[in-house]
């Protein structure tokens, strides 16, 4: 048996790849990143409203869409846009809200007040 003997698992010496060289020396090429996280809501997309196109960002089309099916009678919708609102706005006025909807008298609320208790009061049913 000689050291240079070639057959069944025994591949030639040349054939080899020299030390430190790779058999993909230009590997797999890399693929473009797509966007992940909150990167997604900035980007901008074209909508058109009122006749006109406008670019907005994605996640302000996906707002108004949101409302837009609320107002058409989406209860799913209603109840997302309601909850989306009562989070983001002033937190001092909720408890005032809450205790109202509990009983409270209401001759000191506004018109405004008194519809948002009352959708509120409609769409604690819905899930």
């Amino acid at each position: 048996m000689s050291t240079n003997e070639v057959g069944y698992k025994k591949p030639p010496k040349y054939a080899n790849f020299q030390p430190g060289q790779s058999g993909n020396p230009k590997g797999r090429p890399k693929r473009a990143k797509s966007p992940t996280g909150l990167e997604v809501f900035d980007q901008l997309v074209t909508v058109t409203q009122k006749g006109k196109t406008k670019k907005i960002k994605a996640i302000d089309a996906v707002l108004s869409q949101l409302v837009i099916d609320a107002m058409k009678g989406d209860h799913k919708a209603r109840k997302l846009v309601l909850d989306t609102w009562a989070k983001t706005s002033n937190k001092a006025e909720l408890p005032s809200l809450t205790a109202l909807s509990a009983g409270q008298s209401p001759f000191e609320l506004s018109a405004e007040d008194e519809a948002n208790i009352a959708k509120h009061k409609l769409l604690a049913g819905v899930k």
